[in-house]
């Protein structure tokens, strides 16, 4: 969902976070097939994520009430989410965000309102955190980054600077008082289901400007400000789900560098 136009003399820019990030982290020349709701079937692999989600939500549960039990977390009531020193977890896929800020890109200013929900919301040792749960179906290709890839990035750090509400109309507000800020993406087997890499950070000023930095481009080419750029890699277009109906797609093999 990407909505893009002018209200009131002010230019705003509506889209789910997921399509933000699929559109930043991965291709630009999506943004337009997305908010022109070009149907393409779903991959795969979206299909095998989601069934592990249902398992993994199912898993965490568990798990949350063994750490209440053994005292390592309270439950998370009003009184203890409250407390900035209690150690709380959020039941898993129950908070929904919404992101609004105003960007300026081509000197003029857009307003943008970015709605998701995140997989796992925390607070430990006075530190709010995010954590996002990714399952691939070839984990090794983590091993010895130092990172996220930018669209799993772009989208924990969305989550964390996003108000928070525990209903998915917005209708109710959910504070969670904090010291820091904490993000984390956690890389599973897709096959096994279990954890192979995970990547933490605390939030400081350089992640604020990533984010910045691509909200504002994101809007930029949503609005027409600003023309979308190709990452000129065939092998990310390959296994892109509009492949077959994207008149940028590239099909060879990528230029040799040199």
């Amino acid at each position: 969902m990407i909505e893009a136009g002018e209200e009131g003399g002010t230019a705003r820019v509506r889209a789910s976070v997921t399509d933000f990030v699929n559109v930043m982290g991965y291709c630009e020349h999506k943004l337009d097939l997305i908010a022109r709701d070009v149907q393409v079937p779903q991959p795969e692999a979206v299909r095998r994520g989601g069934e592990a989600h249902v398992m993994e939500e199912e898993r965490d549960a568990r798990d949350v009430a063994e750490r209440i039990v053994r005292g390592e977390l309270v439950p998370a009531t009003e009184e203890a989410i409250a407390d900035p020193a209690a150690a709380i977890e959020i039941e898993r896929e129950s908070v929904y965000t919404t992101y609004e800020s105003p960007v300026a890109v081509a000197g003029r200013t857009a307003h943008v309102r970015l709605v998701g929900r995140a997989d796992k919301v925390c607070r430990v040792g006075g530190a709010l955190r995010v954590v996002d749960n990714k399952f691939a179906s070839n984990p090794s290709r983590y091993e010895g980054r130092d990172g996220p890839f930018l669209d799993q990035r772009l989208q924990v750090l969305t989550y964390l600077n996003s108000s928070f509400s525990p209903d998915q109309s917005r209708s109710e507000s959910l504070d969670i008082p904090h010291e820091r800020k904490e993000w984390s993406v956690q890389i599973h087997d897709a096959a096994t289901r279990e954890p192979a890499v995970t990547f933490v950070g605390t939030q400081d000023e350089r992640d604020l400007a990533l984010l910045a930095s691509h909200l504002a481009r994101f809007a930029g080419i949503a609005l027409g400000w600003v023309e979308p750029a190709h990452h000129d890699n065939p092998r990310k277009c390959r296994p892109c789900q509009y492949v077959g109906v994207c008149e940028f797609a590239l099909r060879g093999e990528p230029a040799a560098k040199g």
